[in-house]
């Protein structure tokens, strides 16, 4: 999710119908550690974006300081 930013929706997506598709909710801690996982996920998700976008707005600023 970090590297690769145009595979961030697919790996996201496959995820979430890899869980509805194939885990039981019979399995209750291979149910639990999944969706850990993907809260992990979103949460890195999460945080790339909002890094992305303050070093985009430091360099807006850093350019009209220049201008």
């Amino acid at each position: 999710l970090v590297d690769f930013s145009d595979w961030r929706e697919d790996v996201l997506f496959g995820f979430t119908n890899f869980l509805l598709r194939e885990v039981n909710d019979m399995h209750h801690t291979l149910l639990d550690s999944s969706l850990k996982l993907l809260l992990q996920l979103l949460t890195q998700w999460k945080l790339v974006i909002q890094t992305q976008g303050k070093v985009y707005e430091q360099g807006n600023k850093i350019r009209n300081s220049e201008v």
